[in-house]
């Protein structure tokens, strides 16, 4: 098993030999169960735009700008309140160490463009990272910060289904912690809302990304992957109304090569991070930098584009089209 420190020095070499090759029934009952949603429909001749954040990484200190990751945060949400999303989502690692504070400060950044309803969000790992808070403590202060009944959810919006699975376990993890662990009941909750809405063409997020799709997730490693990556994709098969699969946690660079790519009837992107992002060596943490993505949901199709923060830009040729029929 690579650590995660030889695993990222020799990430370069590891993803240039994968990118050549990247074109291509739990019985127990959910801890709340799936419910049929109604849906929202499209916006006419305007799109319905979702601003699709991770990696946020917020801090606690006072004033809420003192912190680089809140700063850069707030850097990213200006950028994007000029194209009026209609929902902002956060894939993961909300907050540096999932402290109380430091979900409060996501939420005040957030509330200057957007009421509660106009959120969603879910867990990574690193909102597990208080030492001395339990897997389940952590969970219970991510779901009452957010008023949600379970950490994993799902919404209809704009006419599509958005379904965000949710880490579950660190410390308890069976191995390699930074993989995202889920519980039997998030499996069967999630086999049951995507049964419930076969007919809607469907986004999924998990804060990390699924064995070998995205830079990061190949080979033997310790980081980028999912703990139930067999039972994800055994569900993926029997469902092909999901078409786009949204990852966070590599913080690497969204315009490289391998970070979008279709593998069946999926396609597999990642959302970079608002904080910092290695450069394409894959050994620097670049804090200049700071990217996310952007959902534009058509009638006909769905536009998935990627933008530079830093400087307040669309990335050229980045641009991904779904067709919705």
């Amino acid at each position: 098993m690579l650590s995660r420190r030889h695993f990222l020095i020799g990430a370069a070499t590891v993803l240039a030999a994968s990118a050549t090759g990247c074109r291509l029934r739990v019985p127990t009952p959910a801890t709340e169960p799936a419910k049929r949603l109604q849906a929202a429909e499209p916006v006419g001749e305007r799109p319905f735009r979702i601003a699709l954040l991770s990696d946020t990484h917020c801090q606690e200190l006072s004033p809420l700008a003192s912190a680089p990751a809140n700063a850069k945060l707030m850097r990213a949400v200006a950028d994007f309140k000029t194209f009026k999303p209609d929902l902002w989502l956060c894939n993961g690692d909300v907050s540096d160490d999932g402290l109380p504070g430091q979900h409060a400060a996501f939420k005040r950044i957030l509330s200057a463009v957007a009421r509660p309803g106009q959120i969603m969000v879910t867990t990574g790992n690193h909102e597990f990272y208080d030492k001395g808070t339990p897997d389940d403590v952590a969970l219970t202060r991510f779901r009452e910060a957010f008023g949600l009944k379970q950490a994993y959810n799902n919404r209809m919006v704009g006419g599509i289904h958005m379904v965000m699975l949710a880490d579950e376990q660190w410390k308890t993890a069976p191995k390699n912690p930074d993989w995202a662990w889920l519980m039997p009941e998030q499996l069967h909750w999630f086999e049951q809302v995507l049964q419930e809405h076969r007919d809607r063409f469907t986004v999924v997020c998990l804060h990390q990304p699924l064995q070998e799709t995205v830079l990061w997730s190949q080979g033997n490693n310790n980081f980028g992957g999912c703990g139930q990556v067999a039972e994800l994709r055994a569900i993926l098969k029997q469902n092909p109304q999901v078409k786009l699969w949204l990852s966070g946690h590599t913080h690497q660079l969204t315009q490289l090569q391998g970070q979008s790519l279709k593998q069946g009837e999926v396609t597999f992107a990642a959302l970079g991070s608002t904080f910092y992002l290695f450069d394409s060596s894959g050994a620097t943490k670049n804090f200049d930098a700071s990217e996310s993505r952007m959902l534009e949901v058509w009638p006909d199709r769905v536009l998935l584009r990627s933008r530079d923060h830093a400087n307040q830009a669309w990335f050229d040729g980045q641009d991904l089209t779904l067709r919705r029929a």
